[in-house]
Order: C-alpha cells, then sequence, then structure tokens
C-alpha cells in the first residue's frame, strides 16, 4: 500500500466515525437529560438512529393507529440495531490506530 492509501484507509475508517459519533453526542446530549442526569439508553437509541436508518422499515406499515405503532416500533429497533453498529465502528477506529502505525512502519521498509 502506498502512503496515501494508508492515509486515505485511517481517515475513512477512523476519523471520520469519532467525528461522526462526537457530533451525535454533541446533537443528542441535551434531549436525554432527565433532572440533571443523562439517560444512556435514551442516547444510544437516538444515536444509532442514523446508522440503523436502513433496518428501521423492515416491517411493513399499515394504516391507522396500527401504521403509526408500527412506525414507531421500526424506527426504536433502528435505533437500537443502528447503536450496536456505531459501537462496532468505534471499536474498528480504535482497532485502526496502531493497524495504520504497522503499515505506514512497513510502507517504510
Amino acid at each position: 500500500m502506498t502512503r496515501f492509501q494508508i492515509t486515505k484507509d485511517f481517515i475513512v475508517k477512523t476519523v471520520l466515525p469519532v467525528l461522526f459519533a462526537v457530533l451525535l453526542y454533541s446533537m443528542f446530549i441535551n434531549l436525554c437529560r432527565v433532572n440533571g442526569t443523562v439517560d444512556y439508553m435514551k442516547l444510544f437509541v437516538l444515536c444509532g438512529i442514523p446508522f440503523g436508518i436502513t433496518r428501521m422499515f423492515v416491517f411493513p406499515i399499515g394504516g391507522g393507529i396500527y401504521g403509526l405503532a408500527m412506525l414507531i416500533f421500526s424506527i426504536a429497533i433502528g435505533g437500537v440495531i443502528g447503536g450496536i453498529i456505531l459501537i462496532w465502528r468505534l471499536i474498528v477506529a480504535l482497532w485502526y490506530v496502531p493497524l495504520t502505525a504497522v503499515r505506514f512502519i512497513a510502507a517504510r521498509a
């Protein structure tokens, strides 16, 4: 791999997911405060919605009150799945920091 490819891979796999997670956290932290404490489950679901948006509408949505209930349920499930995906992307970002250092050392030799 060239230095450009290593740097591009580092930015895409590490910097962008961490910046996006920080942006989501800073946007939703004030919505999750209840009596001065943070409801972390609500924060987890809200931060996961952008990552789980493709999995939200897997259930058929009908009309009336049933359709509204299924829409809310789909958003909640998508938020939980997206929260898990967000945690996974942050773990991958943490893994890519030493991997990038090893790749730079190997590309230098």
